[in-house]
């Protein structure tokens, strides 16, 4: 995932990257707690 976040940190856009980091945490806590991925 981080060679696809570094692009977006290096445009400056950092509001778009803190949105994006956000919304990746909820989906792997959805992922951990329906036992789709380890925690």
């Amino acid at each position: 995932l981080k060679q696809h976040l570094d692009p977006i940190e290096q445009r400056g856009v950092l509001e778009t990257l803190r949105r994006l980091i956000s919304r990746l945490n909820e989906i792997f806590r959805w992922a951990a707690t329906e036992e789709l991925t380890r925690r």
